[in-house]
């Protein structure tokens, strides 16, 4: 590896830094620790927060004018993506304020962001989906339905809908690709979020259409196989309701599978928690692997937090209604049905290095299952956190990229 104009290995450079960032950030969680023993502990640790965002958009402000400032095109999406990220900003302080989701709709940030998306809506050609959506799930019968509902000639139907997600919406970027095998049982283990599950279909996608070429069977959560046509069209693409047989059974005959651990919780946590792990339910991923030594590939799935931005979730209308969580977003459920449509956010998923934790577990024979168990689920987690921090250190804008 060459050096420098001042004689250093850029790597070592790169180090420096990343060490500099690690100091940083455990000498403000001590300042955070230290603020909870404090009278006012909370204001205390908005305040450190506030002063962290502060920062990082300086150093984003910076960038920009360095490199972009002079590019009218940048310029001009750059003013309308401010835009965005300020509605955004400050509808979640309004719901925040609020606690109630009848009163946002009267505030004007939500009124800009509702006028938006009626104009976008006005674009799609609702006649023509209607009639292919009657097409697709009505009118036609498929004949290649395996025994979990999946069936290739539907998948290939509606691949032109995924395709406009994935490329031209998100704008997905995958790396990590070479790390899965091209035969034999996979167990993939990503973070989970956004309302819907776009990161299982984006994921099934990526690999879907680049090398190794594989089909992924990701496991989702039952609640969707209740709601009418969705949870068919889950089937017919190839999701599988999200029990441990289930899994046991794809992983031996040889397929993928995507396991989201962070279950509902993962789905429906706020927009203030983006991207902090849930608790991985029940050490089943550990468990598979155990059972059938399937390798464990972790994935870090970045963008699909900014896809549906949830302020808050209704306990009320969630009870009512007999749902796990009732999300409230900027546009649900204020535009109907238009309102499930994601933000455009910029995506990018980082598959990880397989792991096998074989010799840990004959090194270990004396050691209790469950202990073992939650060690492999806590090391699973500890992994994929890492892939995301690595992401979303790169990460520039989250609609921008």
């Amino acid at each position: 590896m060459g050096k420098n104009a001042l004689g250093r290995d850029p790597f070592e450079i790169l180090q420096q830094s990343n060490m500099k960032e690690v100091k940083t950030i455990r000498k403000e969680r001590k300042e955070v620790k230290a603020a909870k023993n404090d009278k006012y502990s909370e204001k205390t640790e908005k305040q450190i927060v506030d002063k962290k965002l502060q920062e990082f958009q300086r150093k984003i402000d910076e960038l920009i004018r360095e490199n972009f400032e002079k590019d009218p095109a940048f310029v001009k999406l750059r003013k309308s993506i401010d835009q965005l990220e300020k509605l955004l900003e400050e509808t979640a302080k309004i719901a925040e304020a609020e606690k109630g989701i009848y009163n946002l709709e009267k505030k004007k940030p939500y009124r800009k962001l509702s006028r938006l998306l009626q104009l976008l809506s006005g674009y799609l050609p609702l006649k023509l989906l209607l009639r292919e959506f009657l097409n697709i799930f009505v009118f036609t019968s498929y004949e290649d339905i395996d025994e979990f509902g999946f069936s290739e000639s539907f998948r290939k139907r509606v691949e032109p809908f995924f395709s406009f997600f994935y490329e031209r919406w998100f704008r997905v970027e995958v790396s990590g690709l070479e790390n899965i095998p091209e035969r034999g049982g996979v167990i993939l283990v990503a973070n989970h979020a956004g309302m819907i599950p776009w990161d299982a279909a984006m994921l099934t996608y990526a690999i879907r259409h680049n090398p190794p070429f594989r089909q992924v069977r990701p496991l989702i959560e039952n609640l969707f196989f209740y709601l009418p046509f969705l949870g068919v069209a889950i089937s017919r693409l190839g999701g599988v309701r999200a029990n441990y047989m289930n899994a046991l059974r794809l992983i031996k005959k040889g397929e993928i599978v995507a396991v989201f651990p962070e279950g509902v919780k993962g789905l429906g946590k706020p927009y203030r928690e983006r991207y902090r792990l849930q608790r991985f339910a029940r050490g089943g991923v550990a468990r598979l692997h155990l059972e059938t030594e399937a390798p464990v590939i972790p994935v870090g799935i970045v963008g699909s937090e900014e896809a549906h931005p949830i302020l808050f979730s209704s306990e009320y209308l969630a009870s009512r209604l007999n749902l796990p969580f009732f999300p409230i977003t900027l546009t649900f459920p204020w535009l109907g049905i238009i309102g499930l449509l994601p933000l455009p956010s910029k995506w990018y998923i980082t598959i990880g290095e397989p792991l096998n934790f074989s010799k840990e577990v004959r090194d270990q024979k004396d050691v209790d299952e469950d202990i073992l168990i939650s060690k492999i689920t806590n090391r699973i987690r500890e992994v994929v956190h890492e892939l995301l921090y690595e992401t979303i250190k790169k990460r520039k804008s989250a609609f921008l990229g």
